[in-house]
């Protein structure tokens, strides 16, 4: 009795001395139902596919986005080095032979609903040789403006992009709060060449246009950057 409960003490003390086997994981700040990426889910006609509505895209259906910050070491400090941002999908970003997509991961600056800021990733290689095909996309100039960076890491059904602190545009102050987080993945057409004439408004010296909206989520949530 006494080898058998001090085998059973050890035991007890060792679980209790274990690490966690599954590290906590943060809840993500927007989710989205998976199955209504129907190219009129932002239009409010249905919610996911029917017997006689459209079919559900999975490549392009977005269920969840995380944002999260990290740190890089300065000397003997940890300081802050940037963010990711962690997209799942009902399936690989793999869009069919043919279509283009770009996912945009977004939110508001400080409240403001004119200015937003996040990464974004077009499928394929835009004929314009000045667009990156991942960046940061904001709007802190007065017009959209793309920030390369890095391809995002696609591992099965999420992407992961990673966001120094330096492609962060000069307006961008650390600290300041994105709000109301936001997703879009839109179709895109890319004129091959051809540029719109500089006169047009809004589309002037542009080579594609983002036009219909595969699937969009919206949040009230927010993410300080810093």
């Amino acid at each position: 009795m006494r080898l058998r409960s001090l085998v059973l003490i050890a035991s007890a003390a060792a679980v209790l001395a274990a690490p966690s086997a599954v590290a906590s994981q943060p809840a993500p700040q927007v989710t989205d139902p998976a199955g209504d990426a129907t190219f009129v889910n932002g239009q409010g006609f249905v919610n996911g596919p029917t017997a006689s509505g459209p079919t559900n895209q999975a490549y392009a259906d977005v269920t969840a986005v995380l944002w999260r910050p990290y740190t890089v070491k300065q000397g003997t400090r940890s300081v802050f080095g940037g963010f990711t941002v962690t997209t799942t999908l009902s399936a690989p970003p793999t869009a069919p032979a043919g279509t283009a997509l770009v996912y945009r991961m977004l939110g508001q600056v400080d409240g403001d609903s004119t200015l937003f800021l996040g990464p974004v990733y077009y499928t394929s290689k835009s004929s314009d040789p000045n667009q990156p095909q991942s960046a940061l996309r904001d709007d802190l100039e007065g017009a959209t403006r793309l920030t390369p960076l890095a391809l995002p890491t696609i591992t099965g059904n999420t992407m992961t992009w990673t966001v120094p602190a330096s492609a962060l545009p000069k307006e961008f102050k650390v600290s300041k709060k994105l709000t109301n987080l936001y997703f879009e993945v839109r179709e895109i057409e890319d004129f091959h060449g051809v540029v719109v004439p500089s006169g047009v408004p809004s589309y002037g010296g542009a080579t594609g246009l983002g036009l219909g909206i595969v699937d969009n989520g919206t949040s009230t949530s927010s993410f300080t950057v810093g």
